[in-house]
């Protein structure tokens, strides 16, 4: 592993996926509690990002956690180009799909809360990670250099 390897892209998407686990532990939703009839209020409780998305969208966000630490590993891992590559595509691409998803069931949510928010930016920087991963083309870096190969004598010209 060298992790001098990792560009801007890797590091935001990695950086963005670790800290979208952790939020998954803050108050996304506010659950509305039993009506308590002698105080004529409701009780109102928080519930953390693993039990107020559902399975399906917790499916998706780890979906999107695991493919931008993916990438951040087999560009570490010094893994042939085309690998990191079709993994960038595929993060930026997943991870777009997954922060519109996360957006229109924040804007649904009447009770959510600052974790959720923060859960969508922390998604939307997956993305944009991926993509800028996919952008960097890394010319510079001395394992793109071409190969040195010898030079071959010219073919005979045939009269």
């Amino acid at each position: 592993m060298d992790p001098s390897r990792l560009r801007a892209g890797e590091l935001i998407s990695g950086s963005a996926a670790l800290a979208l686990l952790g939020s998954l532990f803050l108050d996304w939703n506010r659950d509305t509690g039993p009506f308590d009839a002698s105080a004529s209020i409701r009780q109102f409780g928080t519930e953390s990002g693993w039990s107020s998305l559902g399975w399906l969208m917790l499916l998706l966000l780890l979906g999107a956690v695991a493919l931008a630490l993916l990438l951040v590993v087999t560009t570490a891992r010094r893994s042939p180009v085309g690998l990191p590559v079709s993994i960038a595509v595929v993060t930026a691409g997943v991870g777009i799909v997954v922060t519109l998803v996360l957006a229109v069931r924040l804007l649904f949510l009447d009770d959510s809360l600052g974790g959720a928010y923060l859960g969508g930016l922390l998604m939307l920087l997956i993305s944009v990670g991926g993509w800028v991963a996919m952008a960097d083309e890394r010319t510079e870096a001395p394992s793109s250099a071409a190969p040195d190969l010898p030079r071959r004598p010219a073919p005979p010209a045939e009269a």
